[in-house]
C-alpha cells in the first residue's frame, strides 16, 4: 500500500470567472467529497488539516492519503483541480520528498509518495488538529 502527501490550494471559480477564496467550512465539505471520489478509485485511509497560508491570504489543505494505485488516483486529482499535465518542481519547498505539481483552474496541487508516515502526521497536525476518513 502507497502512502501520498499532498498540498492543495483551492480557488473558487464562479460563474463569471472571478476568483474567491473558500472558506474553512467549505474546504471541509470539498475534503469529504473528494474522499468519496478518491474511495471509488483504490484509497483506504484520508488524514487532512486546514491551515492558514503563510502570507495570509488563504487557506490551503494538507493530505494523506493510504491507498492501492496511485496513477488511477493522480488522474482523479487532477480533474478535481482543473489541470491536466503534471511537472516535476524543483523549488525546493519540499526538500525531503520528489514534488509533482498541477496547476489547474480551480488551484494547484502539490504530490509526493512519503517514506516517513509519522512524521508527515506530526507535520499536519502542527497548528491543528488532523481529522481522518476511512
Amino acid at each position: 500500500m502507497d502512502s501520498i502527501g499532498l498540498t492543495i490550494r483551492k480557488i473558487n471559480v464562479d460563474k463569471n470567472n472571478r476568483r474567491t477564496k473558500t472558506s474553512r467550512k467549505n474546504l471541509h465539505k470539498q475534503m469529504l467529497t473528494l474522499h468519496r471520489k478518491l474511495k471509488k478509485v483504490g484509497v483506504m485511509f484520508t488524514e487532512y488539516s486546514i491551515e492558514k497560508d503563510p502570507s495570509n491570504k488563504g487557506l490551503h489543505i494538507h493530505l494523506k492519503i493510504n491507498c492501492k494505485w496511485s496513477d488511477c488516483i493522480k488522474n482523479q486529482l487532477s480533474k478535481y483541480i482543473g489541470g491536466k499535465c503534471w511537472i516535476k518542481d524543483d523549488s525546493g519547498k519540499y526538500k525531503e520528498y520528489q514534488v509533482f505539481k498541477c496547476n489547474g483552474k480551480f488551484g494547484e496541487l502539490h504530490y509526493f509518495n512519503l517514506d516517513n508516515i509519522r512524521n508527515y502526521s506530526r507535520y499536519i497536525n502542527k497548528f491543528e488538529q488532523s481529522k481522518s476518513l476511512i
